[in-house]
């Protein structure tokens, strides 16, 4: 086998000769899998998969047997029907018929927030009826929220479920309480953009935010991975 060399800082370092192709792929995917996502269906770790195409840079989530969940600029969209439709194989006519049930099942309970101009005027009125009907306000849940996490604090892995516009998301993520991952986790396109519109204004890097696309009843999570879990609109 051939052995490659190179001197760094003095020292000599030795390995396989690894093809062009394959080092090239290896600085942009990562064979390890992710210690919290999971593939909603299967139940089995995800790992990172970026492609370049010219100057286009494309990611996904892949699962033990190949499924792709796609990532976009703001998420990672781990809906169930993302994953079938993001595959390879494209959808079968069962699958397209599955998928349509789906829509029409959770149509009423979900449209309202996918809706762009509610994802505008979300904190501009709409989450004031939380107040009305008896919630304490967003700082004082804030609180609430700090001192019951404090406990589990340092480096867990907390979790915004159904996060909306993302304002207890961005106070999460300022606090400064030492916290190892904040997973922001909504059912609406619409609130994880604004989520991300916000966190960018705020101050936020690009860089820090995780934003999910799911559904409760199909958590893209490993059993035990959680820490806690903030979940105050539901």
């Amino acid at each position: 086998m051939l052995l490659a060399a190179a001197l760094v800082s003095g020292a000599v370092l030795t390995g396989p000769v690894t093809a062009p192709k394959q080092r090239l792929q290896g600085m942009f995917s990562k064979a390890t899998a992710d210690a919290v996502l999971a593939c909603p269906t299967e139940r089995t770790p995800l790992r990172t998969e970026v492609a370049m195409y010219g100057n286009t840079r494309r990611e996904a989530r892949v699962s033990a047997s190949g499924v792709r969940y796609p990532v976009n600029e703001a998420y990672v969209d781990l809906i169930s029907t993302s994953g079938r439709s993001a595959s390879s194989g494209g959808l079968t006519p069962a699958q397209l018929a599955d998928e349509v049930k789906e829509v029409f099942a959770t149509r009423t309970q979900t449209q309202l927030f996918r809706s762009p101009l509610l994802g505008f005027l979300y904190e501009r009125g709409w989450r004031q009826n939380f107040r009305n009907a008896g919630f304490p306000g967003i700082e004082k849940e804030f609180v609430e929220v700090t001192e019951f996490f404090s406990p589990v604090a340092k480096n867990g892995v907390i979790v915004d479920m159904s996060c909306g516009s993302g304002l207890m998301y961005r106070r999460l993520m300022r606090s400064g309480a030492g916290y190892g991952r904040v997973i922001a986790c909504d059912y609406s396109e619409v609130m994880l953009r604004e989520t991300r519109r916000r966190s960018i204004e705020e101050g936020l890097r690009k860089t820090e935010l995780e934003l999910l696309r799911c559904d409760v009843a199909q958590l893209p999570m490993s059993n035990g991975s959680v820490t806690a879990m903030h979940a105050g609109e539901f």
